[in-house]
């Protein structure tokens, strides 16, 4: 961080800040703004050759493949999952969105903040944003919004931050246009489904975290600039998102058998209590099974899933698990126990998991002449099986 004085007085520079550009003038600018929605709309283009040309919305899989924030993926060590979601999007309409959001406002603050650090508070607020969705929300997501909601973030924190050196009135004109922005778009996102709030809010308090720490060049003369520090911080930041892409693209081999097969829609127990989550490919049917939830799909092949919260059907399975079954890897850090079973003609896989007072199993069954298909497509489900903490667990 490069502080100046706290007594300099405004240079003519802020005011030109404020002022709308010349429109031709405009792209000259803002270089790195050009070159994050260049990114964007080349991996937009990627996705679209994985997913067979469909522009308006990707499966599941092909975000998978392309690496989307997975909770489960993420805590089996794919931490650039943390990263890779800034620069994907699940269709044309919300490629184009923020796109939009980020040329109007992004724009202004490279102008404001200079590229190099520009570049820095960009990949920094949407990684705040994707931890805030990976510790409150168990839902794959992606998107830009939550980096470009940072941006919002340390639009607020500047004036505030170096309200000694900026005018009244330039500090409240800020505020006067960016605090609307803010909550008018959180409310949008709280009143539509499928908009990962937490990834908003997360990017929103990264971006104004990072702010507090990082001059803006605008309030620097450009004699006293020093670049040293703020090169290293975008070269780092960088080099960071080439990490990530560089780790999922060896990964795509092993993620896109994914895209033809399990493309999974996270499903849970309805209600606000939810515990745990699992993945149920689309257009398996939901049917009736009594108290459990049941799921059939293709090839014969049936899903189901009981869940207990009696104390004393816990405690029997920590001191003596049903028969069929044995310890197994701890789903989410809770005991586990897998089995595998073949009877006449149907084959069986089955997990367990959970620890006083609660306890979740979930089957697959299919026909034993359907073969390696669909047991790879079982353990495909069982493996997304998700439990959620709940307010008090840690």
């Amino acid at each position: 961080m490069t502080n100046g004085p706290e007594d300099r007085p405004v240079r003519p520079r802020l005011v030109t800040i404020e002022s709308r550009p010349q429109r031709s003038r405009a792209p000259m600018q803002a270089p790195a703004t050009l070159a994050i929605l260049a990114v964007l709309f080349a991996v937009f283009l990627g996705m679209v050759a994985a997913g067979h040309g469909q522009f308006m919305e990707f499966s599941s899989a092909v975000d998978r493949a392309f690496g989307d924030k997975e909770n489960v993926l993420i805590r089996q060590g794919e931490w650039w999952r943390m990263i890779t979601p800034i620069f994907l999007h699940g269709g044309l309409v919300h490629l184009l969105v923020n796109s939009l959001s980020l040329w109007m406002f992004g724009a202004a603050m490279e102008r404001i903040y200079g590229w190099r650090k520009y570049i820095t508070l960009f990949v920094l607020a949407g990684i705040a944003g994707n931890i805030g969705s990976f510790l409150h929300t168990p839902a794959a997501s992606l998107g830009a919004s939550g980096a470009i909601f940072g941006l919002v973030g340390a639009g607020l924190a500047f004036p505030i931050r170096y309200r000694s050196i900026v005018r009244e009135e330039a500090r409240a004109s800020m505020l006067r246009q960016l605090l609307p922005i803010a909550f008018i778009n959180l409310a949008i996102g709280f009143s539509i489904q499928n908009v990962d709030n937490w990834c908003h809010l997360g990017g929103l308090a990264g971006g104004a975290l990072a702010a507090m720490f990082i001059m803006p060049d605008a309030l620097i003369p450009p004699e006293e600039r020093r670049t040293g520090g703020a090169s290293v911080g975008a070269i780092l930041a960088i080099l960071l998102c080439l990490a990530a892409a560089v780790m999922q693209a060896r990964r795509f081999p092993q993620d896109a058998p994914a895209i033809a097969g399990a493309d999974f829609n996270i499903m849970s127990p309805v209600g606000a209590d939810g515990w745990w989550a699992i993945g149920v490919p689309p257009g398996w049917k939901h049917v009736n099974d009594g108290h459990a939830l049941a799921w059939t799909g293709p090839d014969e092949m049936r899903l189901v899933v009981r869940d207990s919260t009696h104390d004393d059907t816990v405690r029997s399975w920590e001191s003596a698990p049903p028969a069929p079954f044995v310890r197994s890897a701890d789903v989410d850090g809770h005991p586990a126990w897998r089995y595998t079973s073949s009877g006449e003609g149907t084959e069986v896989e089955a997990i367990a998991a959970g620890e006083r007072p609660k306890i979740v199993m979930a089957m697959v069954t299919y026909p034993r002449a359907k073969g390696a298909t669909c047991k790879a497509l079982a353990l495909s489900i069982l493996s997304s099986l998700e439990l959620i903490p709940q307010p008090g667990e840690r």
